[in-house]
């Protein structure tokens, strides 16, 4: 990292030289070493205070510097990332403040060793990290889902005032071959997701009718699964951050540490998706049992109400009975990628993926984080069966193979 260091920090006299960062001088950039960047897995990150003179004041501008790790499938990611920067964000007109500014992007498919992306460090502006990795609060994921749902909205506005410039844009987007970028992922994926659903019977002492069974076995085409429940469905469909979840948060705090504004960063999975499954998977990878038991529908009401809130009178969107249908449809979800990633999550120092073989794989995914990972995957899978987004999802199927 020492030579692509020394790189990076040669390059930025050059990049100041050609106006990328404005009508200034270079000075001198150095590494600032930081420990709060949170969990990266298509990319390494460099933080750097560049510091330069506009007229004859210095001016500091810390920033973080994304390089694409060595897998040829992260070139999507960046090459969505410097998309949603360049092209989408600006046309939905979503607020500067929340979300950093792309200071350079350079992705090229035959030099993917060279991709990099420049930001702004939002640590300068007071935000940071949730100090909460996993299981949130009702006050920062309140924050989070009107955010989220702030975002949405420029979807509907721009779909109203140009139809066709929204298409333009939602078809600009490179789409992840997840099965060549995740191989064998669906055997591992299919243990996880039954690790749930044996955790649910045998913990809570539930012998359930064959719903469970089925479920599981619609879950058996991993990738194909995915790829339905991410699907545009209109008129429900916007453009999606695809990875909305805490990693992908910064947090503003006031003085009694309670959060007041929230930051999207790492736009490297934004698409033309349905809402339904970003907000199922935000809530279900973030909420413990007992905030579902008391929160669950004021989160989905606070984001409706947001939503309206943010398209003027005359852009029309879903009402809140159809939103709460299209969410019913698409909420497993969130237990598809959950059920993975919060075991994985609860006990980051027990994970070795390397030099595994397929059975020891299987074997970490169906045991990491112990009885307590159980527990949790079992509240989301009776959370699921209880408000019938299981059996939503399954009459969904059973009418998309009809159709077939």
């Amino acid at each position: 990292m020492t030579s692509t260091m020394d790189r990076i920090l040669t390059s930025l006299d050059s990049l100041v030289k050609e106006g990328f960062f404005g009508d200034v001088q270079f000075v001198k950039a150095v590494s600032n070493e930081a420990t709060d960047v949170g969990a990266q897995f298509a990319s390494s990150l460099l933080f750097i205070d560049l510091t330069v003179k506009c007229k004859s004041e210095e001016k500091l501008l810390p920033l973080v510097i994304k390089l694409q790790n060595g897998v040829v499938g992260h070139y999507t990611h960046f090459y969505n990332e410097l998309l949603m920067y360049k092209e989408v964000i600006p046309a939905l007109g979503f607020d500067e403040e929340s979300c950093p500014r792309l200071y350079y992007g350079k992705v090229d498919e035959e030099t993917q060793h060279e991709n990099m992306l420049i930001f702004e460090d939002l640590r300068a502006k007071k935000f940071t990290l949730c100090k909460q990795p996993l299981f949130l609060d009702f006050e920062h994921i309140l924050i989070a889902i009107k955010k989220i749902s702030i975002f949405h909205s420029r979807s509907y506005i721009l779909k109203y005032k140009d139809l066709r410039k929204f298409h333009k844009l939602a078809g600009m987007f490179k789409k992840h071959d997840y099965k060549a970028l995740y191989l064998d992922f669906d055997k591992e994926h299919i243990a996880a997701a039954e690790r749930g659903k044996l955790a649910f019977q045998e913990l809570r002492g539930v012998d359930v009718d064959n719903v469970l069974d089925d479920f599981l076995k619609a879950l058996t085409n991993t990738f194909e699964v995915w790829k339905e429940l991410l699907a545009p469905e209109e008129p429900f469909a916007v453009i999606c951050h695809g990875d909305f979840c805490n990693n992908n948060l910064m947090f503003r705090y006031d003085m009694n540490d309670t959060p007041v504004n929230c930051a999207l960063i790492d736009f490297q999975r934004g698409d033309y998706l349905s809402p339904g499954s970003e907000l199922a998977f935000y809530l279900y990878m973030h909420t413990s049992a007992e905030v579902r038991e008391k929160h669950w529908d004021k989160f989905l009401t606070i984001y409706w109400e947001t939503l309206k809130e943010n398209v003027p009178d005359d852009v029309e969107i879903p009402s809140f009975e159809d939103f709460l249908q299209h969410f019913a449809r698409h909420a497993v979800y969130g237990y598809f990628i959950a059920c993975f990633f919060v075991p994985l999550m609860m006990a980051p120092n027990d994970i070795i993926w390397d030099d595994l073989t397929q059975e020891e794989k299987l074997h970490q995914g169906r045991s990491l984080g112990g009885k307590e990972a159980d527990e949790k995957l079992a509240d989301i899978v009776s959370h699921m069966y209880n408000k019938r987004y299981i059996h939503a999802f399954l009459d969904s199927v059973k009418q998309k193979d009809a159709t077939k």
